[in-house]
């Protein structure tokens, strides 16, 4: 857990190491863990079967145990269900102001730098 500044312990800990998918990752024990529910093992024990270690701060990145939880896999989904309908813009900051043929929400500019992209990669 040496890749955790933990100066601002009332604000999140993001993870200074490796992130895949937003999730920092650790070799631990033999294996490669998430960080965070490495940094809940080490400050709380082992995670219960059935359980799954869930962010009440919604950084994936975070290790500081105060923003971490256990709840029931179909609790986590759900929450991130409620959280994602609140979002207004996309990752890179903009507006959604359009749905794609699966009615998932889409903003126009990044959809647009998605089709410029691929038909340079095919049509050079």
């Amino acid at each position: 857990m040496a890749s955790i500044d933990v100066s601002l312990l009332d604000d999140c800990v993001p993870w200074e190491g490796k992130l895949f998918e937003g999730y920092g990752n650790v070799y631990y024990r033999g294996r490669t863990l998430k960080a965070h529910r490495v940094a809940w093992i080490e400050a709380n024990g082992p995670v219960p079967d059935g359980l799954v270690v869930d962010h009440v701060c919604r950084n994936r990145a975070c290790v500081n145990v105060a923003h971490l939880r256990l709840l029931t896999r179909e609790e986590n989904l759900a929450i991130g269900i409620v959280h994602n309908r609140t979002k207004t813009h996309c990752p890179r900051g903009h507006e959604y102001d359009s749905t794609d043929s699966r009615g998932r929400r889409e903003c126009s500019i990044c959809r647009r730098a998605q089709k410029l992209a691929y038909w340079r990669k095919h049509h050079g």
